[in-house]
């Protein structure tokens, strides 16, 4: 038995070591006792009397230091304990010549070592790579991943050891490397890490962060591993991690033909719907509309926000959705498309199969939507028979584009005039303020106006129901929601816009199943609001369901109707503050004449199916076919692909302030380009 008396900074602990004493027992003492130690990077080194400084790394090792001190007769032997790898400090001897190659290794400070450390002290970084140098620790060290496993423990091991090698005999059973500066004296060298060998890394960067750039590759090799690489070796490595784990982006366009078998077997119902050029085979578009979102749209209201975005990927294109709401103003998006441009034909076929999915629907839709020559072309022709409202959002947008070159007040005023015609309840209002507007707007206000059909964007005109919903904002949210799934090749974008709804359809089924109220909870408040608004207020029956309700000016509510002469009650097809309050003085059930859409039990029937995974195990097995549906051509445009969406006419840019230049404008510290 030997005392090895292991030494960490300023405190010892010794631990006795016997001939059944193993590697992993020592560095289990070591952390037991320090809680600074790293299981992973932690090393040791002791020292003999007369003898050069020793590594312990193993069992061998180990054996070796009890077997030495035994034939010795040392009863106890001093160890460092290192948390990282142990860096050897070279001393040569003052009085030796000029050509004496006799060293001395040092594991501490010796007299006249470098004074900087009192002056600009720095803290040692433990890298990310450190444990790298005990990739390789032994003779007769075995790799259970055979040959692949021993060359990357290899590549590793000579990145943080720091020296190149040479694959004399690289076969299935045996390999074989040497150093390349073997026969070299001054071994100078500097790490440089090559794609092949940091593929691996940047590989699960990609799986963690989809969107992460070449920069911050560089970046975290330089800090985490103490590596340099280049621009262009991070570029391809990221390129290939995305290729591996998103699949590659020409291919993924014939993966559609499998997408839509294996949806239709695992998630029977879904609709999906492919077309491509039958000349040349070139990809065109695709719809996808999930079973369980066709079926919950029942308990939805019949009312659809359309819009499309653009996507990311090498190839482009745009993505149309018609988006819903939930009772509790959930996003719930009921059909999907993914076109090469955002046109009348590709938005006439969007539509087309959009009303095929809602075959089934005998209610009158509400669709919610921007002016696009598209939508608005094809709107009137596939549902003519529904109401369709602009979102006002963008109707505010391209007014004050109309009004550019005019002063910021006068922009200010007409847009707040135009918003109040756009909410104002009814016909006699509505006049007034369209009027007062038309006089104070001057040409441009009135030629904007003469364009628009009232009954597309006003209240007062509106013939449809539309729930107070205003603004297409659903949709943009959406689009929000996949921003980062918009860079995907077009089948693994399709599945991440699935796996977003199997995560919303789960968890707003389960939060649900724990409501405690019969409405929805963002409903049930707004109803309790309307209350206590009118509290205050005289109510007087005046017979059949009809009551005064004296508010300050006094409002008449037809309870049978389900009318309010403010008129919100119609708007908003929800009991305005009137209302509430002439129900409870009829003694009726307040919860009986708020919609069905907004009660629990229709929240989680929405929700009530699932959607399935779709496994990727059986991919590589599916038959090319003769049909291969080829990726859309296109031309590859000079410079950097654009990835910023383009502002609407109208919209208003939010200004920021420069850390450098400290000045509000459309840059920042990053992007900033002047010389300070």
């Amino acid at each position: 038995m030997v005392l090895l008396l292991c030494k960490f900074r300023v405190s010892t602990a010794i631990f006795c070591a016997s001939s059944t004493s193993r590697f992993h027992d020592i560095v289990e003492f070591a952390c037991g006792n320090w809680e600074a130690l790293n299981p992973e990077t932690i090393s040791f080194t002791y020292e003999l009397p007369g003898k050069a400084i020793c590594m312990l790394r193993s069992d061998y090792d180990l054996n070796t230091l009890i077997s030495f001190a035994c034939s010795s007769g040392l009863e106890h032997v001093n160890v460092s304990v290192h948390n990282g790898p142990f860096i050897p400090q070279i001393e040569y001897d003052s009085g030796s010549q000029e050509n004496d190659s006799t060293i001395e290794w040092s594991s501490g400070p010796q007299d006249g070592a470098d004074m900087l450390s009192k002056y600009c002290h720095h803290e040692p970084k433990i890298l990310h790579n450190a444990s790298w140098a005990q990739a390789i620790r032994e003779v007769e060290q075995s790799f259970e991943g055979g040959v692949n496993e021993f060359k990357r423990a290899l590549k590793m091991y000579s990145m943080e050891v720091g020296f190149e090698y040479d694959l004399v005999k690289n076969t299935k059973e045996r390999v074989i490397a040497i150093c390349k500066k073997r026969n070299t004296n001054n071994r100078m060298w500097r790490v440089y890490a090559t794609l092949q060998k940091i593929n691996g890394l940047i590989h699960d960067k990609v799986h963690d962060k989809p969107l992460t750039r070449p920069t911050d590759v560089v970046y975290d090799f330089k800090v985490n591993y103490g590596l340099d690489i280049t621009y262009h070796h991070a570029w391809w490595g990221v390129e290939r991690a995305k290729n591996e784990l998103f699949g590659h982006q020409s291919l993924s366009f014939d993966l559609l033909r499998w997408y839509k078998e294996e949806t239709e077997r695992t998630n029977p119902g879904n609709i999906i719907e492919i077309d491509y050029d039958n000349n040349t085979g070139c990809f065109k578009r695709v719809l996808v509309s999930f079973y369980t979102c066709i079926y919950g749209f029942w308990y939805y209201r019949p009312m659809l926000f359309l819009d499309g975005t653009f996507l990311k990927g090498r190839y482009k294109g745009n993505l149309l959705t018609a988006t819903a709401k939930d009772g509790n103003q959930g996003l719930f998006p009921l059909a999907f498309a993914i076109v090469d441009s955002e046109d009348e034909d590709n938005w006439y076929w969007f539509l087309t199969h959009l009303s095929n999915v809602l075959s089934r629907e005998d209610r009158p839709i509400t669709f919610v939507l921007d002016r696009h020559r598209g939508i608005v072309n094809a709107i009137p022709v596939v549902f003519p028979n529904s109401y369709h409202a602009y979102c006002l959002h963008h109707l505010k947008g391209n007014l004050c584009d109309k009004l550019s070159g005019c002063p910021s007040s006068f922009k200010e005023m007409i847009i707040k005039k135009f918003s109040d015609c756009a909410y104002a309840p009814s016909l006699a209002s509505f006049r007034s303020k369209i009027n007062q507007l038309r006089r104070e707007g001057g040409d441009k206000v009135r030629t904007f106006l003469d364009n628009l059909l009232d009954e597309n964007w006003a209240n007062a005109y509106f013939m449809g129901q539309r729930y107070g919903e205003m603004w297409s904002n659903a949709a943009e949210s959406f689009n929000s929601q996949i921003r980062e799934a918009r860079h995907l090749p077009i089948t693994k974008l399709i599945d991440a816009i699935r796996v977003l709804l199997m995560n919303q359809m789960t968890t707003r089924r389960e939060i649900s199943r724990n409501w405690p109220t019969m409405l929805c909870p963002k409903i049930d408040s707004r109803l309790e609001e309307e209350i206590r608004k009118g509290r205050t207020w005289i109510v007087r029956s005046a017979g059949q369901d009809i009551f005064e309700v004296q508010s300050y000016p006094s409002i008449s509510v037809n309870i049978q109707r389900r009318t309010c002469s403010c008129y919100q009650w119609q708007i908003n097809g929800f009991p305005c503050a009137h209302a509430a309050q002439a129900l409870q003085k009829s003694g009726k059930n307040l919860l009986d004449y708020v919609e069905r859409y907004f009660h629990t039990w229709c929240y989680f029937s929405a929700y009530s199916q699932s959607v399935f995974p779709i496994p990727t195990v059986g991919i590589q097995d599916y038959p090319a076919g003769g049909c291969v549906i080829r990726p859309p051509s296109s031309k590859k445009q000079p410079g950097r692909p654009k990835k910023k969406r383009i502002p609407s006419k109208g919209e208003k840019v939010n200004q920021i302030r420069c850390g450098r230049c400290n000045k509000i404008g459309n840059h920042n510290k990053k992007t900033y380009k002047e010389p300070i």
